[in-house]
């Protein structure tokens, strides 16, 4: 498995018992900027709310009681270090590489090996169901089951011979084992290709036969091409001819034809390439096994019909699956630049770049008690410009309570109101105004609690028969004119906004992106300490 850190992680993840979407997984490990780090793990956890702690132990038996039954750990093997999942056992430790490489060792030989870095899933966290994998790989797992009973069933009425069913089955393990190889042959992960073209050595070696230039027929057709189009005509044809009532002749005189095509192979994968791919000698032992089975009571019988089905299901067979192949192969290529695409995206220097060319705006307001959550005294202040009944607020607050749940110690988090106090009895203004009395009456929780219910599924009058009207209605309305004062003289005309130490958020990045840099910015703002900004800039 060519990702063996999302390999880990997922392990992990199951070992726990906690269910997510694998294939996302896997795909936001890779795509992080730091992959393969320890960072591209603990950042992706994150990413799905997972709670993990990455920490640096001493390596000694006491602490290896201490950890949990299964953690990812950083040992060191030959001349190099790597990840790798460990699970305590009894009396060993077990240590699992990647999905086909494992082994057992002592307590001892592991702290010999380990460097003392892990990453863990917090204990609260097991048994709880994060994302549910998608559905649509359980309904094409049932419509694929369903389409075998259904044909087995159909042919099994037609009270064929044992023989004849056997040679529709070969058939259609061989579309198995042919799509197994492509997909060998293009680099997708996949249980078949893993378990037998993996720990490649000097006489076997899949992929270096699958590129080979004797592997290739034509330019866009090759050798694992004309194997799925000939197991899947083959298939077809044989399950047609049966339920029409007629013998199996001629795909089974294809079969015997099929056998030069075997011997090519054998001798390319010896003399010339001098590997062997063990995918493609599995396909080859089918078509013998087949070929012998088409010799058990084979009768010679021909006709016009047959030829037409025989003809017609291999030209459609072939032009399927040039078709799909052919989409398959944008696809990858499409995933390739995808990953590419959000390694660029998520690189922090071209992010923190972006902010830092933006002009800074002082968004101190003195003598002004506004609503703020966090750590007031942290070097990283984002504020957010929001408006109750703004809908595109709602991201915004949810991105509030993601940065608390995981870095409120090190961020401070101000919100400011921009509502209109010209119609001083529209709802947004009587709420935010309930929400700063609520704020200032040292009611902190409840106010978080009340702004998470006008961000949910609230209406705003059953959130103000809930929460009350405005005691002290003088004191709320002038920092909600102090705030909107602040907007209109810093240009910000518009909800939500957000300013990361005064700097506006770059344009070319969406809001929820910024869970992706919120690590480095903590660090970076330790290490660059701001001064006040007391020079304001209009527009935004």
């Amino acid at each position: 498995m060519k990702d063996s850190l999302g390999f880990l992680t997922r392990k992990l993840l199951e070992l726990n018992e906690i269910s997510i979407d694998f294939k996302e997984l896997e795909f936001q490990i890779q795509s992080h900027p730091s992959y393969p780090s320890l960072y591209s793990i603990t950042g992706v956890l994150d990413h799905f709310n997972i709670k993990n702690l990455a920490l640096e132990v001493p390596s000694n038996q006491d602490v290896l009681n201490q950890l949990p039954n299964a953690f990812i750990a950083h040992v060191k093997k030959e001349d190099h270090k790597l990840f790798v999942l460990v699970k305590k056992l009894k009396h060993s430790i077990k240590i699992i590489y990647d999905s086909n490489n494992n082994e057992n060792i002592s307590n001892e030989r592991f702290l010999d090996l380990f460097t003392g870095i892990i990453i863990t899933i917090e204990s609260q966290e097991a048994g709880k169901i994060v994302k549910l994998s998608s559905k649509k790989y359980k309904t094409n797992l049932l419509a694929i089951i369903a389409i075998i009973v259904l044909g087995s069933a159909l042919i099994v009425t037609t009270k064929e011979s044992t023989n004849n069913i056997l040679f529709v089955v070969l058939s259609a393990i061989g579309v198995y084992l042919s799509y197994n190889i492509v997909l060998q042959e293009q680099g997708t992960p996949a249980l078949l290709g893993n378990t037998l073209c993996n720990n490649d050595d000097k006489y076997k070696n899949c992929n270096a036969v699958l590129a080979s230039k004797g592997s290739r027929i034509t330019k866009n057709l090759k050798l694992s091409d004309l194997s799925v189009i000939f197991y899947l005509g083959m298939l077809v044809t044989s399950f047609l001819l049966l339920i029409f009532g007629y013998s199996l002749s001629i795909p089974k005189l294809i079969s015997f034809m099929a056998l030069t095509v075997t011997i090519y192979s054998i001798y390319y994968q010896k003399f010339i390439v001098k590997q062997w791919c063990t995918l493609c000698l599995i396909i080859v032992s089918l078509i013998w096994v087949q070929a012998c089975t088409a010799l058990i009571n084979f009768t010679f019988s021909i006709s016009l019909k047959p030829i037409l089905i025989t003809a017609l299901t291999f030209i459609v067979a072939q032009t399927l699956w040039i078709s799909f192949s052919q989409f398959m192969k944008e696809n990858n290529t499409l995933k390739s630049v995808k990953l590419e695409y959000y390694k660029f995206k998520r690189n922090f220097d071209l992010f923190n770049n972006q902010l830092q060319n933006s002009s800074p705006l002082d968004t101190v307001i003195n003598s002004t008690q506004e609503i703020y959550f966090g750590n007031p005294n942290s070097q990283l202040n984002i504020t957010i410009i929001t408006n109750p009944l703004c809908g595109h607020c709602k991201g915004s607050h949810n991105l509030m309570n993601i940065l608390l749940k995981h870095h409120e110690k090190d961020l401070c988090i101000t919100l400011r109101f921009n509502v209109n106090l010209d119609y001083p009895e529209s709802y947004d203004v009587k709420i935010s105004a309930k929400l700063l009395e609520l704020y200032n009456t040292n009611n902190k929780e409840e106010c978080l609690h009340a702004l998470n219910a006008i961000y949910g599924t609230t209406d705003p009058k059953e959130w103000l028969n809930k929460w009350g009207t405005i005691t002290n209605k003088e004191s709320s309305t002038e920092i909600l004119k102090t705030q909107r004062n602040w907007c209109k003289t810093n240009g910000i005309n518009f909800t939500p906004a957000i300013l990361i130490n005064g700097r506006s958020y770059p344009k070319n990045y969406k809001r929820e992106e910024l869970t992706h840099f919120i690590d480095d910015l903590i660090e970076y703002a330790k290490q660059n300490t701001y001064a006040p900004l007391t020079v304001a800039k209009k527009g935004y």
